[in-house]
């Protein structure tokens, strides 16, 4: 008895189901667990690297994004900013001119202010190298007054050609910090 009654309910669902028009839904088939563990892994290898250039770059991170600083600092972190709000825009040139018989590099670039209020002009201290090794440093001041929110500023210095030399930086001269 229990077979013609299971085959009834069947049928009157089978009746119910083409008079409203749907389609029979398929079984899915249980997913293994090996997607779930490659999205824990690909979650964790994410969350590791941020955590990891957060940590080896966090002079970089605070010095594009100078808020973050308040972020180190509740961590507990200890973070050097130089000049917060301040970043030396890639692309430094350095030309070569011939002045009294004399080589001079003449080296210009630009400085942008990344943080959120206008700031003093920032002092620079430009660095030729041998090596690891300095052969001359010396410090310049952009001039001007207060560079605003996004601003962008140009520098020029000049220095003798130096033989040997084989690397250039400009960074900024240690300030006292600056509150965003």
């Amino acid at each position: 008895m229990a077979g013609p009654e299971v085959d009834e309910e069947e049928a009157a669902f089978e009746r119910r189901r083409r008079r409203a028009g749907t389609r029979p839904v398929a079984k899915s088939k249980p997913k293994g667990k090996a997607g779930l563990v490659f999205g824990w892994l690909l979650l964790l290898l994410v969350i590791g690297g941020l955590v990891g250039g957060g940590w080896f770059y966090k002079s970089r991170v605070v010095a594009l994004l100078p808020v973050t600083a308040k972020l180190y600092d509740l961590a507990g972190i200890a973070v050097e900013v130089p000049y917060p709000g301040f970043v030396v825009v890639p692309g430094v040139k350095t030309t070569a001119q011939e002045v009294d018989g004399r080589k001079i590099w003449l080296i210009d670039g630009e400085v942008r202010n990344v943080g959120v209020r206008p700031r003093p002009s920032p002092k620079l201290v430009a660095r030729v190298m041998k090596d690891d090794q300095p052969l001359k440093s010396w410090t310049f001041e952009i001039g001007g007054g207060d560079v605003e929110p996004g601003e962008t500023v140009p520098f020029e210095t000049s220095v003798e050609e130096l033989p040997g030399a084989t690397r250039l930086s400009v960074d900024f001269i240690d300030e006292p910090a600056i509150n965003n």
